[in-house]
């Protein structure tokens, strides 16, 4: 083992063990990660092929449903996102290498540390799973090894089936050292990448049909393949606030100094001095390769501006422009601002999007309106840190709602919100009598409320529901939940 590969590793291995603190409690902030435990629990019970959501994300579920049939529980499906995180970083650093880039530790601890991967990284989230995979065939498609190309590529839309998007950056990269390779090398690797991707499906087309190709459209329109694909008809029409768009395509995702000094290294390229060193020159079709794959994502996420985690795929192209646009100094200082990221400055609102408020903050905390809303910049819990803070308020929440009611109670409903997936991994319920809910029309909860029950709203579930169904629960019948988390 060469010095360089050992450093790689060591590398890796640093990264996965600061994730360790953070891996509990609970699978994270994201509804969609408890949608995972709970898929991979049946598909290990059964045997039978269940999604968390459509699509369907089937290279992490079966992995997920092997931690679950050990005894595993989330956070050791959290650990699976860590090891995928770890070895994304491992498969960046070696990808900087090929490519002959300056300081590739620093570069990959940027990656590593921007505060999306981080806490993609610590949840049961498929994003670190999916860009180890598109990192791999970068790495193979640089080695001229098509069949592997081919492999990586259709593990990553098999855990992912937006990472189709991003083929044709993989494919454009040129192989190194510089031979012309076979005419056919591309389309054997696009071909392959089709056949293990239709296979990582197909027990998803088996069971559901061509119905398991749907999504969840935030335009509010069917979600259908051509519903997705006529939306970007639409793209002037964003159907959250723009200062939510942009701030989770900036702050959540580089953090609030990341972002700045980013921004700042390319600014400054514009002005860099003919012979100033970058930290890496790049060859020929690499550029183009990472140009295409931004672009492709940053459509996709105007398309579906979900969550930060979507523009992930986005953290190792825009390092490598970075590399060679910037000046060293400011590439360095880009890098450095990135990586601490994660842990200073932290940006959240209350009510957050994902998750509940914290039951505390730093001293140091401040908050300011904004809109129906408070923003809260906290200068010593970053991201990660408070990432975690929510996902203990959650915990503390769910323990006294299971503490109150020991079992299932008669004429009591609990509007949930964003700890329903948990509360349904943690208490299933008997779907035929439901006791908490995350979502209930107007009409069903007065209807409710008027044959005598009485229904609770977790704390943040009327915002949820003020901002999703557009009525207030209070103005309904419901009634706040009064018992403090502890």
């Amino acid at each position: 083992m060469s010095r360089a590969d050992a450093l790689d590793l060591a590398l890796a291995a640093l990264v996965f063990v600061s994730r360790l603190p953070f891996l509990s409690p609970g699978a994270g902030n994201d509804n969609d990660a408890w949608f995972l435990v709970n898929a991979a629990r049946e598909l290990a019970a059964s045997g039978r092929y269940t999604t968390s959501r459509f699509p369907g994300y089937p290279v992490q579920e079966w992995l997920c449903s092997l931690v679950a049939r050990a005894g595993g529980g989330p956070e050791a499906m959290n650990a699976v996102s860590a090891l995928a995180g770890a070895a994304a970083v491992w498969l960046f650093a070696r990808l900087l290498r090929r490519l002959g880039v300056r300081d590739v530790a620093l570069a990959a601890l940027a990656f590593a540390f921007a505060p999306a991967m981080s806490v993609a990284s610590v949840s049961a989230m498929d994003y670190t799973l999916a860009i180890a995979f598109v990192l791999a065939a970068c790495n193979a498609r640089l080695a001229g090894r098509p069949a592997w190309t081919g492999v990586w590529l259709g593990l990553a839309i098999g855990t992912r089936l937006t990472s189709l998007v991003l083929v044709p950056a993989v494919l454009l990269l040129p192989v190194l050292p510089p031979t012309v390779p076979r005419g056919t090398s591309r389309g054997f690797a696009l071909t392959l990448a089709g056949l293990v991707a239709a296979a990582c499906y197909f027990p998803a087309w088996a069971r559901y049909g061509w119905g398991f190709l749907r999504f969840v459209d935030p335009l509010g329109t069917s979600s259908s393949p051509l519903d997705f694909v006529t939306g970007f008809l639409h793209l002037d029409r964003l159907p959250f606030p723009p200062a939510l768009v942009l701030g989770q395509a900036t702050a959540l995702l580089w953090g609030v100094a990341g972002s700045v000094a980013l921004g700042l290294a390319f600014v400054m390229a514009l002005a860099r001095r003919p012979g100033e060193r970058a930290a890496g020159e790049l060859p020929r079709g690499v550029v183009p390769a990472a140009l295409v794959a931004i672009a492709a994502e940053l459509l996709l996420y105007v398309r579906l501006p979900h969550d930060e985690g979507y523009l992930l795929p986005i953290l190792p192209f825009v390092v490598l422009l970075s590399a060679r646009w910037a000046t060293l100094a400011w590439h360095r200082v880009a890098c450095v601002a990135i990586a601490l990221s994660s842990f200073l400055l932290g940006v959240d609102v209350d009510p957050p999007k994902k998750g509940i408020a914290p039951e505390t903050r730093s001293s140091l905390a401040r908050s300011v309106p904004l809109g129906g809303h408070r923003l809260w910049l906290d200068p010593v819990r970053g991201p990660l840190a408070q990432d975690h803070d929510k996902r203990v308020a959650a915990a503390h929440l769910a323990d006294r709602v299971l503490a109150t009611f020991p079992v299932p109670p008669r004429h009591t409903l609990l509007f949930a919100g964003v700890v329903c997936a948990e509360l349904t991994a943690r208490a299933p319920q008997d779907r035929a009598r439901p006791w908490y809910t995350d979502y209930l029309s107007e009409a069903d909860l007065r209807a409710r409320v008027l044959s005598g029950g009485t229904v609770w709203l977790l704390p943040g579930a009327r915002e949820r529901v003020i901002t999703v169904a557009g009525y207030d629960p209070i103005a309904a019948g419901a009634r706040p939940w009064p018992f403090a988390p502890r």
